[in-house]
């Protein structure tokens, strides 16, 4: 995951992948994009099953729901199983 600090922070995002956590008290729930990383994401859908494959769009920033810089979803579309 990217610090806080990061230059990330107010960037914008679209991220296509596959949904790998449901995150907890602390972290957010994670995808895992094409390219093999990790990002934390805020305000991703419950009904998202884990393994479900997803693009989300949204602006890097600290929440009040997860520990460090996340990407706060704007946006989600499923696809298709």
């Amino acid at each position: 995951m990217t610090d806080a600090s990061s230059p990330l922070r107010g960037s914008r995002a679209t991220i296509s992948g596959v949904r790998v956590t449901s995150g907890n008290a602390l972290e957010c729930p994670q995808t895992r994009d094409d390219a093999g990383r990790l990002h934390a994401v805020s305000y991703l859908s419950p009904a998202e099953p884990i393994g479900g494959r997803v693009t989300v769009s949204g602006i890097y920033a600290v929440t009040t729901r997860c520990v460090g810089l996340v990407l706060a979803v704007e946006r989600e579309v499923p696809h298709d199983p």
